[in-house]
């Protein structure tokens, strides 16, 4: 906790220097800070309030299975203390790629502990791996989460490029020959809710923004 605190203390002498401008959202940073214990969460946004008290909302990354260590009631009380607005790598919700991913949950998981954020009345956004699901499974795994997504309420679906370090466990998995990559063109899977979607990447030059179902098409035009 001294660390944090001594950030926002850096935080708070560096927003001095503008005068009137109020800070009014915290993102916390570092892997999935959401898989802290709820008592550590609430002590964090203490600080945070106590450093910047016209703050409103606290944001972190987190995985899916960050929510099922919180209870109902938990989840209520953090959304009491500001935290909004979480970023959830669920990556995809195609089992069979969660499965060989060793993600350590399934769709079904995606639905419940989402379901639960939308009964707390804290907000997310979701990061979609293109090309996880594998050669020639590409869009049946797009269909497959676009079809979680739309039973659930995320504000923007986030597109990432699935990005392979030669360091990494799947590199050499495909080296093996036991997963087949796809090609660098991609057809994204539609939705249905007035949800954003964003798609970047860190291997191609690649950034957009836009809104579905209004411009599906143009995006998908766009993106081929």
């Amino acid at each position: 906790m001294e660390d944090i605190e001594a950030d926002l203390k850096e935080a708070q002498k560096m927003y001095r220097r503008f005068m009137g401008r109020k800070v009014t959202r915290t993102f916390l940073t570092g892997a999935n800070p959401f898989v802290l214990k709820y008592d550590r969460l609430m002590e964090i946004a203490g600080l945070i309030y106590r450093y910047f008290p016209e703050m409103e909302t606290i944001g972190s990354f987190a995985r899916v299975t960050d929510v099922t260590l919180k209870t109902d009631e938990e989840l209520a009380a953090l959304r009491g203390a500001g935290y909004d607005g979480l970023t959830i790598g669920i990556e995809t919700a195609d089992d069979e790629a969660l499965r060989f991913m060793d993600k350590g949950y399934l769709a079904a998981d995606i639905l419940e502990q989402c379901g639960r954020l939308d009964k707390a009345g804290i907000r997310y956004s979701f990061f979609y791996l293109t090309g996880i699901s594998g050669a020639g499974r590409g869009e049946d795994g797009a269909r497959i989460t676009a079809a979680v997504c739309n039973q659930l309420h995320p504000a923007l679906v986030g597109a990432n490029m699935l990005t392979i370090c030669p360091d990494s466990r799947l590199y050499g998995e495909i080296r093996q020959g036991n997963c087949r990559c796809l090609s660098r063109t991609y057809r994204y899977g539609r939705t249905f809710l007035p949800t954003q979607v964003q798609i970047f990447t860190r291997s191609l030059p690649i950034c957009r923004r836009s809104g579905i179902p209004w411009s599906v098409s143009c995006s998908t035009s766009w993106i081929q």
